[in-house]
């Protein structure tokens, strides 16, 4: 989270949503209220997609599940191109009893 950002309450996000449907402008709600008129735009707009109002646009849990993908698909990479990366490969034959090493093939990249 960025420095000095102001974290809201999720029921005072919902009440300016509220608010902003029956009428009131986000500019208005501004002057009474902390948050900047695009703060209480973008909370509207976000409630009207996650609520199927909007088509456009991803809905919070799409956002959220996007977040954790990309935040493990970070933490596999390095993993990742390491073990493709090792250049021979061993594992033990059950019918031989032998340990067979071989290269790594460029397929298996």
């Amino acid at each position: 989270m960025a420095v000095g950002r102001k974290v809201y309450a999720p029921e005072f996000k919902r009440r300016m949503v509220e608010l902003v449907r029956a009428g009131r402008s986000p500019e208005q709600l501004a002057k009474e209220f902390e948050p900047s008129p695009n703060t209480i735009r973008k909370w509207a707009t976000q409630a009207d997609i996650d609520e199927g109002l909007r088509a456009e646009g991803m809905t919070t849990a799409e956002r959220n599940e996007l977040r954790d993908l990309r935040r493990e698909n970070k933490q596999l990479k390095p993993n990742h191109d390491n073990l493709l990366s090792v250049p021979e490969v061993s594992f033990h034959c059950p019918v031989t009893q032998c340990c067979v090493r071989r290269k790594a093939s460029a397929e298996a990249r």
